[in-house]
């Protein structure tokens, strides 16, 4: 099955990827960084053309709302061979493939007001840049800005500018990619968007008016060259396949692919043969000569010949403020929490109580008790092995909490960078208990001898995922067993979620990485189970799909639902224990985070929420909420 996807985050100061990382089921803050005005001009007359050899110039002026001290960074935006890279642009990542400008000291951080910036005033950056020696080609770039990350400010954030220049016959051609262009797309999608593998479907796209140069349309995220859709080519350099003319990248209204014959509608007929089951996102782009593309996410799915569901997604609404779904818990007379909130209509409507609320994640204990546990846990002075954190409990929803010391003992946990840098175990928030009233809670992190190192390099080593238990209610916690440790994925085991079964089997799912990493495309969403109340697991098998943040919950059928993402968001079930997976359903396409939340709320019935936003400046950063129903199909 194909589904291509890409915590507390955190980035360093020598790290080349500006873009911002979603924090680990947390709600997202205002945006302190916001962008004020883009200029891009050839100095001499302020036009967008120049003779190649010119220096242009481009300016970044952000509204910072508190966010700390911002450094620069101008790079490519899409990966570039290192041979093609513009000779101005001199530090190449060869990793992420991409080229950068540096300072003097050689660091890619320009600082504001620093050797490069030509506008005195804070918060604001105006560089020149040489085309000396450009290759002829189209160059995608972005300015970025971003703080660093301190007590005081904490959260990190960035905002780009993109642009593009092109060079051709000795001319350069500057394109703001940054202010929004003109035309806009009215509608996007595969007709039919769910097909059986060899059944014809179509690509779209309709416009608001005819002045377009092209369509891009390029598969959202990493992917491998045998996955490639067909009709599609595949770039080796990126690692992702597009669709477009030949000798050119883009699909041109009334060109060869393009069988509608109105001006502004596009239509592309294409073939399924031989594809797997499976979701194929492509991300849609109508180029014009100025502005910034007007984008869409469509998903095609391919069935599965066992399917056996009728499954029904609604219209999505917005539900909090957000970029991460968090995870829910259900009470029982039916009241959802998530996210510090509690509803009481399955989840169309939250408020958040005085207290500040409870997360979800755990089921309520046997003593009535919904508890939460700290994501990071820092280590005791003295005390090798043990750690700390604040356990959260609440016996009434969450109107009132109680907040009480935590401690979690992991003889062989140590600290190792991942997304952040991280002091000890990391807690998923995700939790069972047993018929004996022992508590398991799903962490992740690193052990001494976890040393291997992931693909994509910047001296992050393979994690783990295992269990911790608690017979006091979650005052102390003792390690249990490993659940999975392997050198698989572009990150290892970390992510995932527990469930209990009626039979008293406990299910795990856990992420491996996500579609980002142009080092690896195969980051499998994996599944196992133990028997014996989490002292030994199966070794972990693969669902089928890829994905961020999985979140696995038992029906009251009997029945497993799944939910995850990146890019957008899907649901898929199982009727074995997780054996085997079927009714692989698209909830959303959209680019946001891929964190997902699954719930049942009554017989037949899930709610999902996903991330709307991702960290980005601009759409909305809104946690969706839809409502997924299904029954068996008939035959």
């Amino acid at each position: 099955m194909l589904v291509f996807h890409g915590r507390d985050a955190h980035a360093t100061r020598r790290d080349l990827c500006v873009l911002a990382l979603v924090m680990l089921a947390t709600p997202l803050l205002a945006q302190r960084l916001t962008i004020d005005t883009f200029t891009l001009r050839a100095p001499t007359d302020g036009g967008r053309r120049l003779a190649l050899g010119d220096t242009f110039e481009v300016s970044l002026r952000v509204k910072n709302r508190d966010a700390g001290t911002l450094t620069f960074v101008l790079r490519t935006v899409e990966p570039i061979k290192q041979e093609d890279a513009p000779p101005v642009l001199s530090h190449y990542d060869a990793t992420r493939r991409f080229a950068s400008m540096t300072e003097t000291n050689r660091s890619v951080q320009m600082i504001d007001g620093g050797s490069r910036d030509h506008d005195p005033a804070p918060n604001a950056f105006r560089l020149r840049v040489s085309t000396a020696d450009w290759k002829p080609g189209h160059y995608e770039l972005g300015l970025f800005a971003h703080n660093s990350t301190d007590k005081r400010h904490g959260q990190y954030e960035a905002v780009c500018a993109k642009f593009a220049v092109v060079v051709k016959d000795d001319t350069v051609r500057l394109i703001d990619r940054c202010n929004p262009a003109p035309t806009r797309i009215r509608s996007a999608a595969f007709l039919p968007d769910a097909v059986r593998a060899g059944d014809p479907t179509a690509l779209i796209v309709v416009l608001t008016a005819t002045n377009m140069i092209g369509l891009k349309a390029t598969t959202a995220l990493r992917m491998a060259p045998e996955n490639t859709l067909p009709g599609f080519r595949y770039d080796e350099t990126g690692r992702k396949a597009f669709l477009a003319e030949p000798g050119s990248e883009l699909v041109l209204d009334q060109g060869a692919l393009d069988t509608d014959p109105a001006h502004g509608a596009i239509r592309v007929p294409l073939r399924t043969d031989g594809l797997k089951p499976g979701l194929h996102f492509v991300t849609i782009e109508a180029h014009t000569d100025e502005g910034r593309p007007d984008t869409r996410r469509i998903a095609l799915c391919i069935k599965d010949p066992a399917d056996r569901l009728h499954v029904t997604v609604s219209e999505p609404w917005e539900a909090c403020k957000g970029s991460s779904a968090g995870r829910f818990t259900r009470l029982p007379d039916g009241t959802l929490i998530y996210g510090g909130r509690i509803s009481n209509d399955r989840g169309r409507t939250w408020t958040r109580p005085e207290s500040g609320g409870i997360v979800g994640g755990c089921p309520v204990l046997h003593d009535g008790r919904v508890i939460a546990l700290d994501y990071s846990l820092l280590p005791i002075d003295g005390r090798p092995g043990v750690y700390t954190g604040t356990l959260r409990s609440t016996v009434d929803g969450g109107k009132t909490v109680m907040r009480e010391p935590a401690e979690c003992r992991v003889p062989l946990a140590k600290a190792a960078r991942g997304h952040a840098q991280h002091r000890g175990p990391l807690c998923t928030g995700s939790f069972v208990q047993r018929a004996d009233s022992v508590l398991l809670a799903l962490m992740m992190g690193w052990f001494t001898g976890d040393d291997a190192l992931c693909p994509h390099g910047h001296g992050r080593p393979y994690s783990r995922s295992y269990v911790c238990t608690s017979s006091d209610g979650g005052r102390v916690w003792e390690y249990l067993a490993t659940i999975g440790y392997d050198t698989i994925g572009s990150e290892g085991y970390n992510e995932g979620t527990l469930a209990l079964l009626d039979n008293g089997e406990i299910v795990a799912v856990l992420r491996t990485g996500n579609m980002t990493d142009i080092a690896c495309q195969d980051n499998p969403v994996m599944v196992t189970r133990s028997a014996d109340g989490g002292r030994t697991w199966k070794k972990p098998w693969r669902t089928g799909v890829n994905g961020a943040y999985p979140v696995v919950t038992a029906l009251s059928d009997g029945r497993l639902a799944l939910s995850a993402g990146r890019p957008g968001a899907y649901v898929l079930f199982s009727s074995d224990r997780g054996d085997t997976w079927h009714d692989l359903t698209l909830v959303d396409p959209g680019d946001h985070s891929g964190y997902t939340a699954l719930i049942e709320t009554v017989p037949g019935e899930i709610l999902v929420a996903f991330g709307e936003g991702y960290l980005r400046t601009d759409i909305k950063n809104n946690v969706r909420m839809t409502h997924v129903r299904y029954r068996e199909a008939a035959h």
